[in-house]
Formats: C-alpha cells, structure tokens, sequence
C-alpha cells in the first residue's frame, strides 16, 4: 500500500503540482500549524506532514526507494538525485531570452536573432544591440534524432571562460542533415572558432557529413585509446565501448554540476536526469511522454538533452 492510503500518514494531505508547484491541499478536514513549510520543489507528487518530516531526515534517493517504489531515484539511477536538486535550487532560472535564428539554409551563415516568447532557442545571457552574443569561447554539444517528431534533437552551448551553459536548442521536426545545418549556424552567429561536438551514432552519421561540407572544422575529437588515433566524437558507435564511454561523460558531467565547475540554469535539462538508469547496457533513459506546451514538438522525451549538455561540458 501506498504511503498516502495510509490513514495516519495520510493525515494533511497534499499534492504539488510539478510544473507550476501550485499546492492542492486534498484532506481538507487537517489543520495545518500556523507557518507550516510546504514542500514545493516539485520531485514527489504527494506530501503530508508525516512524509514531509520523514524527508526532512532522509534523503530523496532513499525516500524514492521506501515510499514512492521510484526506480526514477532508486540505486540503479545514473545521477545522484541531491547533486541534481541542489543545483537546481541554486542555478536554475528562466531564460534571459527565446527566439530564433534567421540563417542561410545552403551555406550555414546566420542572418539575425529574433526574439520570439517561446521560441524554439532559450538564451541565458544578454545581446547586444545588434542581437549579437557577447565576445567569449563557446563550446557546444549535439545530439541528433532522426527528426519525425518523436523525439527531438538537442543543441547546448556554454561559455567556455565562465563554464555557464547559455544556450538550448531542441525540435523534433529537422532532418539531421537540416538540424546540422542551423547548429552550424549557431556555432558561427556564437563567434568564430565555437567547438561542436556530436554523437557520431545513427543519424549523426548524417549531420557529421553535412558539417564537413559546411566547411565548418572547429570539432570536438574523441581519443579512442584502443587505436591510439583521433576520430570525431563518436559516442555509442562502438558496441561494448560506448556504454564505457558515456558512463564517463555522465560521471564527469555530474561532478563538473556537483562542484559548479559547469553551471546549468535549465530547470527542464536538469530534471530530464531524473530518467537515466544504469542497465546492463550502460545508462539508459526512461522514455516518457513529453508536455503538451514542449518547444521542439517531441512526443517522447528519452535524454537527449542530458547527452547535448554533458557532452558540452566535457
């Protein structure tokens, strides 16, 4: 039985609405004392007192494993779930700015911003009066779907010199071979020598071929140690091999959030970490249906954008 069935921790029930973190107090018959601190960060759907105090003296990996049967926080999750709430309630903010880029679909060269209130792009730093970002060196990483609505693909840049993520581009509705073409774009409206990085897998086969006719070579390589050569980034190309590797992109990445040597102020990039479980495949997403109001149109969500922003902070 679930803790909430039960008639004595059940006692002052309420819910917590996890995107809007408005409060729905469901026994309305309890009298909660005078100043009572709701919890309203969003990670468990149900409260009351009793679990609200059980919390309090736990943690949330341990609260999911005892009360919520959650595999989402069980010991088989990627991340460790404080390091990822810790961050969101010192980092995450909503962007500065939405909007689009105008570029050249042929050649890759950004045109100009437009600020649009949801648009597809989220900024977190300002522009200047030209809609261009300031001076800096920025990093991005990709991850591409094959761009049928299901699931989208995901574009992350950061400033290199402050380690801030400043950019996040999603949409489920671009061919790898268009997607590459706008990241490109991106990557040069960013500023001159911006490094892309991508996982090479599936249809990143794709947008790695569109990049190299671009003519577009500030790249992110990959060491294979096995072959002692560099080869772009290829993440999950090589079976047995990639689990490795992305295990150790995830495990830096959390550690880079951990100490705040890479700081990300998307509440949605964040919270997408909660699905990773390790299997014995290496880590996996669990896919789950997108919100309705989701910017990139995606029906299902399965981590893209953890990929693009872990492999941007590496």
């Amino acid at each position: 039985m679930h803790w909430s069935q039960h008639p004595h921790k059940s006692k002052g029930l309420y819910k917590v609405d996890q995107k809007t973190r408005a409060i729905e107090i469901i026994d309305k018959d309890y009298e909660f004392p005078h100043g009572y601190k709701f919890q309203i960060d969003g990670r468990f759907l149900f409260h009351s007192p009793w679990f609200d105090k059980y919390r309090n003296g736990s943690t949330d990996r341990a609260v999911a494993d005892n009360l919520e049967f959650d595999d989402d926080v069980s010991a088989h999750s990627v991340f460790n779930q404080e390091t990822v709430l810790d961050h969101i309630s010192e980092y995450a903010r909503e962007p500065d700015l939405e909007g689009d880029l105008e570029f050249n679909e042929l050649t890759g060269d950004p045109i100009c911003w437009t600020s649009k209130r949801g648009g597809q792009i989220r900024l977190w730093m300002p522009l200047d009066v030209h809609g261009k970002p300031p001076p800096g060196n920025y990093v991005t990483g990709e991850d591409t779907s094959l761009g049928r609505g299901t699931t989208p693909s995901c574009l992350t840049a950061a400033n290199s010199d402050s380690g801030e993520k400043v950019l996040e581009f999603m949409t489920a509705f671009m061919s790898p071979d268009a997607f590459a073409v706008k990241c490109v774009a991106i990557c040069r409206w960013l500023g001159k020598g911006t490094l892309l990085a991508w996982e090479r897998q599936g249809p990143g086969e794709t947008f790695g071929i569109t990049v190299q006719k671009l003519g577009y070579y500030p790249i992110y390589y990959h060491t294979d140690q096995s072959k002692h050569k560099h080869r772009v980034n290829q993440l999950a190309a090589v079976p047995g091999v990639s689990p490795l590797i992305k295990s150790l992109m995830f495990t830096q990445y959390e550690t880079d959030l951990a100490k705040g040597a890479f700081i990300n102020r998307s509440e949605r990039g964040l919270r997408e970490m909660f699905g990773w479980s390790n299997t014995p495949l290496g880590p996996e997403h669990k896919h789950h249906k997108n919100r309705a109001n989701d910017p990139s149109g995606a029906k299902l969500n399965h981590g893209d954008l953890t990929v693009s922003d872990a492999m941007c902070a590496m």
